[in-house]
């Protein structure tokens, strides 16, 4: 019979207690650097701009201005209007997130121009998302909460020049494809198309989809979610490529162009 010996603890007290303390330490740390998180989340890809503060606990505060243009004028003092609001300081910021597109070429330029220089003052670190990524967690998160069934889901972004920017993301919010440009008269069969390809699963609708209501169908089990890209979205999936980043990828702040941007006719020198 064989016996197993207890170690005497009594001859390691300093190792062990080093150890303990050390795994005391790092646990507090990682709550501490999890519970201090303040994201500073800019978007404006569309007909709107919008900016928020978003911490693990949620939206802190949020600014919205709708406009189809226009918004470098307003973007700059909304988020010096929103630290005030949330008693919040630049130098709590521990990330700058930014919508990186797809959608105006205008906007784009305005929402990351204003995220480099809000970085530069700073010593947060940037999350460029992807605005269709955005709105696939956002669509997912209200799904759950809606008890709807799960589903691939296909979002949708305007161009301004009669096509949509479209992407498909998994039940999870995670991608599987890149983005499109698919012309208006192409949607319903590239929606067709697929539903087919998805083998019948409930296929969700959400994002720029106002106009496609006509093609939604309980028979082919295909919803609608219209919803606009907004700051507080972007912050969202900002937070969860922290904790996800190999399912919710970010990036530099560089825009996200499915084609190159149509630039007008130069300028006449004076």
């Amino acid at each position: 019979m064989t016996s197993t010996a207890t170690p005497d603890k009594s001859k390691y007290p300093k190792l062990i207690g080093n150890k303990a303390e050390g795994a005391v330490e790092k646990l507090f740390v990682e709550r501490d650097h999890f519970e201090h998180r303040l994201l500073l989340a800019l978007e404006a890809s569309g007909d709107a701009v919008s900016v928020a503060l978003v911490n693990y606990e949620g939206c802190v505060a949020f600014k919205k201005h709708n406009a189809r243009f226009g918004h470098a004028e307003y973007l700059v003092d909304m988020v010096q209007g929103l630290m005030e609001e949330a008693k919040a300081s630049f130098s709590d910021l521990t990330h700058i997130a930014a919508g990186c597109g797809p959608g105006s070429f205008t906007g784009l330029r305005v929402c990351l121009s204003a995220a480099k220089g809000f970085l530069l003052a700073t010593t947060a670190t940037a999350l460029g998302v992807n605005g269709l990524a955005a709105l696939a967690v956002d669509a997912v998160t209200k799904g759950q909460t809606e008890q709807r069934q799960s589903g691939p889901h296909l979002c949708f972004a305007d161009t301004r020049r009669n096509s949509l920017f479209v992407q498909e993301f998994g039940p999870e919010a995670n991608m599987l494809s890149p983005v499109r440009d698919v012309p208006l008269e192409r949607i319903t069969s590239y929606i067709e198309e697929a539903f087919l390809r998805f083998d019948g699963l409930f296929l969700t609708l959400t994002g720029h989809v106002t106009d496609l209501a006509d093609l939604v169908s309980t028979e082919k089990r295909i919803f609608c979610q219209p919803r606009s890209l907004d700051a507080q979205m972007i912050g969202c999936y900002a937070l969860q490529s922290l904790s996800s980043p190999h399912l919710y990828p970010c990036s530099g702040f560089e825009p996200l162009y499915v084609i190159d941007p149509k630039l007008g006719l130069p300028k006449r020198k004076v």
